[in-house]
């Protein structure tokens, strides 16, 4: 439910702590519900795009640190 993502999070992602953009939350494409895939414990309610990333870390695709060194070019 959107108003209880805004509620809980004062509308902010949980990961990258931008707006979440409430108005389109209706849509259900612009954000997540982030997860511990192995415990199933919610971490929190993110952007659709930061969910893309974490899920890229998490399966070894690709580290915070390569992230990092293609950012300061």
């Amino acid at each position: 439910n959107p108003q209880t993502v805004k509620t809980t999070l004062n509308g902010f992602c949980a990961l990258c702590g931008k707006d979440l953009n409430i108005s389109k939350l209706n849509r259900g494409k612009s954000y997540a519900v982030d997860h511990n895939h192995q415990t199933k414990q919610v971490r929190g309610i993110i952007h659709a795009s930061c969910n893309l990333l974490i899920g890229l870390v998490e399966r070894g695709g690709i580290t915070p640190n390569q992230i990092g060194d293609y950012l300061s070019i």
